[in-house]
This record gives structure tokens, C-alpha cells and sequence, in this order.
């Protein structure tokens, strides 16, 4: 079998909600020589990625933190092995968040009257 192109297919959970932090994904990829050397990037700095929990040559595993203020809207993400780069563009979301922020609520008052 000749190895083809190495791509990453995708990438589970998609998702992250800005100030939400050890979101654990796997990537999964083709032809790919992912391992715990690998390292992880994404295209928007506020969201950031730990190294490697686990890896196989087409699976690895990552801790994901969203900044608080991080840009809402999908990210690209990048796993680089030694010379080999793969990229997936658009494929992780950031989501609007509370960031620990409280939305303000006013002061519900009620009258009484007899």
C-alpha cells in the first residue's frame, strides 16, 4: 500500500465556549504520524492546546483552553510532527461564553397594597 496525502478528518467535540478551559478533543487523521511529540495549534491565539494526553499515528488527544476573550466563529487547527504539518480549516467553533462574567439583573421590587 503506497501512503497517500496525510489530512485530519476531523475533530471531536468541535466546540468550546470562550473562558471554558481542559475541553479534552480528539483529532483523528489519514496517513498521518501523529504522536506525543506532536504539536497542536489552532489559527486564533486565544485558543490553546496542551500536549498530547495520548497518540497513535492517526489519533491524538489534547487538553483545549478558550481565552475568555477569544473571537467567536471557527478556527483552523494545526498538528505538526516533525516535518510533517496538517491542517483542517474552519473546523473548531468558538462559542460566546459568560467568562465567569454575570449577566446584571435588576432589582425586582414588589408593592404591596391593601
Amino acid at each position: 500500500m503506497t501512503p497517500g496525502v496525510p489530512i485530519i478528518n476531523g475533530v471531536t467535540p468541535n466546540s468550546g465556549q470562550q473562558g471554558q478551559q481542559g475541553i479534552s478533543i480528539t483529532i483523528t487523521g489519514t496517513f498521518t504520524s501523529f504522536s506525543n511529540a506532536s504539536v497542536v495549534t489552532f489559527g486564533n491565539s486565544g485558543v490553546t492546546a496542551s500536549a498530547p494526553i495520548s497518540a497513535t499515528p492517526t489519533s491524538i488527544t489534547v487538553n483545549v483552553s478558550v481565552a475568555v476573550a477569544a473571537v467567536t466563529g471557527f478556527t483552523s487547527i494545526t498538528v505538526t510532527t516533525g516535518a510533517q504539518s496538517v491542517t483542517l480549516n474552519n473546523v473548531f467553533k468558538r462559542a460566546a461564553g459568560n467568562g465567569g462574567a454575570r449577566e446584571h439583573q435588576p432589582e425586582q421590587r414588589t408593592t404591596r397594597t391593601e
